[in-house]
């Protein structure tokens, strides 16, 4: 009996020993693993705060010869990452080892095509990075790996400028931005999602055209210009009048010909310009010195129908949505369209002014003064602010600073009116080749779009710039968008995708 109770409490002994180091083992085994998934997890972070970093260095829209341009799109249309290594300055893949104590980890960091769009002037690239980490203990042999996918979208070359959420092109133009952020005059609120905020982009030339040719082309239904500017008597033929070498009419044309409707072009200085949406209609109303002139077009009913001060004309189909202004326009805002037709201008907030579907440029070869809200039907509306996340319109306000037949310089400056509402909201893609302003002090001008111009003045009141996220993804199809005018490098997001275990 002695040596079975001896037998029975050391066997249980021994157990419980075996037990208590199998615990132990299992113990430390978890206690690595976990501090094993911290390292490799550290070298993802690590990796993403270090590519921050490389593009925060960075002093965007990066400016690029004619020659570099070409080679970088050559390489990125034969799938190369040449145009990521000319962004983070960087050569690829991107390496980063760490230590810290026992642990250690590291990341490797390389980019592929995944999406490109070649325009006619730039190419739009969607690159897919994956940020491949590994974890280590200085007593385990073996570590744990773990990545991170990444989004990096670009544009290169001459690139649409409504691309850009805010842009001083300009003399001294790093250094008004800097100001202008610092003293909150602007602020630039951040993207929706996952998607990194960059820094403002700002650049000491102006990139913004005054020539605005290419958009006279489109709305006039006209392929060339000789040699670099519209004869009078070509123009004259477009617009439906007599091929005299003499000066236009003033007056509001819609552009007609055997296959179908043009575009608008106005010319002299706009007393008043108004916006209107309803009944799923478009409707456009235009006040000069000469008399009233109205614009209306469904795409539901496929019809438009125009009106001047001698004649009212309906076509079958619908316009090229661009309006150019060859003059200034004095007031421009969103209005009531009302039962006769005619619009009349309003402060209110739930009055569409854009409808749904429609991206509408309009053009001024002189200052465009904006005295109220421009809404886009389908907007959202959260704590007060819009967001354009739903909305299916687009507003492009692009002040050239150019006679658009001669050439000759004038003042190409948005500016709101000192009499405008004191919380103004603008859904809209404003560029301007001379500036933009705010007269008056106190207000809050709301652009939900994006701001280019040589300059920004707020005066005494400030600016809220959303980004319209919707945009560069728009922009890489469309032609009513002016250009840079010479090539740039920018990017236009960054986005965690995915985190995976490997």
């Amino acid at each position: 009996m002695t040596v079975f109770v001896f037998f029975l409490f050391s066997s249980i002994g021994l157990g419980l020993c075996f037990l208590a180091r199998t615990y132990r083992e299992w113990s430390a085994c978890k206690t690595d693993a976990i501090l094993l998934a911290g390292a490799a997890e550290n070298g993802v972070r690590a990796g993403f705060n270090d590519l921050i970093a490389a593009l925060a260095a960075r002093r965007f829209p990066l400016e690029l010869t004619d020659l570099r341009y070409a080679g970088l799109r050559a390489a990125t249309l034969d799938r190369k990452t040449d145009l990521v290594e000319e962004i983070l300055g960087l050569p690829l893949p991107l390496r980063l080892p760490e230590t810290a104590g026992e642990l250690a980890w590291s990341a490797d960091t390389d980019f592929e095509v995944d999406r490109l769009t070649d325009g006619i002037s730039f190419i739009a690239v969607d690159f897919l990075g994956t940020i491949d980490a590994r974890g280590r203990l200085a007593r385990r042999p073996r570590g744990k790996r773990t990545a991170l996918d990444v989004g990096l979208s670009t544009a290169a070359g001459r690139i649409p400028l409504a691309a850009f959420p805010f842009l001083i092109a300009g003399e001294d133009g790093p250094e008004r931005m800097s100001a202008l952020i610092a003293e909150k005059k602007v602020v630039l609120a951040p993207l929706e999602g996952n998607r990194v905020g960059l820094p403002a982009a700002a650049v000491g030339r102006n990139l913004i055209p005054r020539d605005a040719a290419p958009l006279l082309a489109e709305t006039l239904k006209i392929k060339m210009f000789t040699p670099d500017r519209i004869p009078l008597s070509a123009l004259r033929k477009a617009l439906g009048l007599p091929a005299v070498d003499e000066p236009v009419p003033d007056g509001a044309y819609l552009i007609v010909d055997e296959t179908g409707l043009g575009g608008i072009f106005v010319q002299g200085d706009v007393e008043e310009m108004v916006l209107g949406a309803a009944g799923g209609r478009q409707a456009v109303q235009f006040r000069l010195e000469g008399g009233t002139w109205r614009v209306w077009f469904s795409p539901s009913e496929n019809r438009t129908g125009f009106e001047s001060p001698a004649e009212t004309r309906v076509y079958d189909g619908t316009p090229r949505t661009i309006i150019m202004v060859n003059g200034k326009i004095s007031s421009l805002g969103g209005g009531i369209v009302n039962p006769d037709g005619s619009l009349t201008l309003s402060d209110r907030t739930d009055i569409p002014s854009i409808l749904a579907g429609i991206p509408m440029t309009i053009v001024s070869s002189g200052e465009t003064v904006l005295t109220s809200h421009l809404i886009q039907e389908g907007v959202q509306w959260r704590q007060g602010l819009p967001y354009l996340k739903d909305s299916t319109a687009r507003l492009f306000i692009y002040a050239s600073g150019a006679d658009l037949i001669d050439g000759t310089q004038t003042v190409g400056l948005i500016r709101v009116d000192e009499d405008a509402p004191s919380d103004l909201f603008l859904q809209a893609a404003l560029t301007a080749a001379d500036g933009i302003r705010i007269d008056g002090s106190g207000k809050t001008v709301t652009v939900s779009g994006g701001v280019q111009a040589a300059a920004v003045d707020p005066g005494g009141s400030r600016m809220n710039i959303i980004p319209d996220g919707r945009l560069p993804a728009a922009l890489w199809t469309s032609e009513s968008a002016p250009r840079s005018t010479v090539p740039v490098v920018f990017v236009t997001g960054l986005e965690a995708l995915r985190w995976t275990d490997r």
